[in-house]
């Protein structure tokens, strides 16, 4: 319950002083104290409000996508309600945003977790594809 609290502060005190990029990370957190609460109404809201609030910065849509496709993946896995489906989409979004940015790092982590969702689904070959993109991304950051 302390952790309910910390983060609700901390998204007020975000959104008080316009801080819009550590807003969504505020968001994020809450969504997933949140479902660690099995309050799921509430991770879906903190979801819902960090898609709303990413507008057209692609930086904050990206951890708006991430938002979204972590609560999909924690519901599956927790409560069995989680939509897969909407993982993946998603995470495919946020891979084709993280390329048009040239953001390798995100690039890595949107391809692993479309590999998670993609496994999840039985989907095999589009889980390896996904992964062996992920390993590539990482190995090109070491070469930097």
């Amino acid at each position: 319950r302390d952790a309910m609290q910390s983060a609700r502060e901390s998204l007020q005190l975000l959104t008080e002083i316009g801080s819009s990029d550590w807003r969504q990370e505020a968001l994020h957190h809450l969504c997933r104290v949140r479902l660690s609460l099995a309050d799921v109404k509430g991770a879906r809201k903190a979801a819902q409000d960090a898609q709303t609030s990413a507008r057209e910065e692609p930086a904050l849509q990206l951890l708006a996508i991430d938002t979204k496709v972590v609560l999909n993946m924690e519901l599956d896995s927790m409560y069995e309600s989680g939509n897969l489906e909407e993982a993946v989409e998603a995470a495919k979004q946020g891979l084709t945003l993280c390329k048009e940015m040239q953001d390798k790092r995100w690039e890595a982590a949107m391809s692993h977790s479309l590999a998670q969702a993609s496994i999840r689904l039985r989907r095999v070959d589009e889980a390896l594809e996904a992964v062996t993109n992920s390993s590539t991304c990482l190995a090109s950051l070491d070469d930097l």
